[in-house]
């Protein structure tokens, strides 16, 4: 089914998704303190530092568990309702297989620098890039990345 024009698409990772990258962060955590255990001082205190920053990580994982982003005919807009990207600052949809983006998304490049961001496994803003993709289903960032190129370029 395709959408009409002024419809909205959403995309969200699954919550299989979400649980699975959450226990591979899980699982380092694990793994980075138990190996700082034999370790020598100034080791354990790096070793520590990591599982903290992967802990942080998990965190803010959990905290945007219900993030998804939504294109409408203004542009693409969190969950919350703030504009990640205006329809008239994308300037282009990139799915290239050497460019950097998520893995199995897309990049947009937008003509104004946006303000930086991250919902992980869903977004991230920085500069004039905002990358969408992670841990969405390939299918469903295929469409979306479609329907903006085909939105923002009609001819």
């Amino acid at each position: 089914m395709t959408p009409t024009p002024d419809a909205q698409l959403s995309l969200a990772p699954s919550r299989l998704r979400r649980v699975l990258a959450l226990g591979v962060i899980m699982f380092l955590t694990a793994g980075l303190a138990v190996m700082a255990l034999g370790q020598a001082l100034g080791q354990q205190a790096v070793l520590l530092g990591l599982a903290f920053m992967a802990l942080a990580v998990a965190s803010l994982s959990v905290r945007s568990w219900d993030d998804r982003l939504i294109w409408t005919a203004d542009g693409l807009y969190n969950h919350r309702g703030t504009l990640l990207a205006a329809r008239d600052q994308i300037v282009g949809v990139d799915r290239h297989a050497l460019s950097l983006r998520p893995s199995q998304g897309f990049t947009l490049s937008l003509s104004r620098a946006a303000p930086r961001g991250w919902s992980p496994g869903l977004w991230w803003s920085f500069g004039r890039r905002i990358g969408v993709g992670g841990l969405t289903a390939p299918a469903a960032t295929k469409a979306l990345a479609d329907r903006i190129a085909l939105d923002i370029n009609p001819s």
